[in-house]
């Protein structure tokens, strides 16, 4: 990592958690996108934007000023295609997919309770 990279620990523990994880069938990489448009809330796909962009930088596969891997940008925001994509990215976008799902359904408990 040059040192003009900012530190992003979140990047660091979903590689490390990902590392272990099977390549996704093009089955699976359907699913997760599928999963990732319907279910996805606000901050987690502005922290799935830079986890994508932070890990095309570390591998210098694009410009800083450059959106990776062939984004599809329209009103809705940036669609990316897991296929265009290395399989350890898309790993490791699976990896943050099930943690982030986990955080947002604990926070809707959260709530719950609040209200009971």
């Amino acid at each position: 990592m040059s040192s003009h990279t900012p530190s992003f620990p979140l990047y660091h523990t979903i590689k490390q958690r990902a590392e272990s994880r099977s390549i996704l069938s093009y089955e699976e990489q359907m699913e997760l996108c599928e999963s990732l448009s319907k279910n996805l809330d606000h901050e987690g796909s502005e922290l799935l934007y830079v986890l994508i962009k932070y890990y095309s930088i570390l591998e210098n596969r694009y410009p800083q000023d450059t959106l990776p891997y062939k984004p599809k940008v329209n009103k809705g925001g940036i669609k990316f295609d897991l296929s265009s994509m290395p399989s350890g990215l898309v790993k490791m976008i699976k990896t943050f997919f099930e943690l982030h799902e986990a955080k947002m359904l604990e926070e809707q408990e959260r709530e719950k309770q609040k209200n009971i």
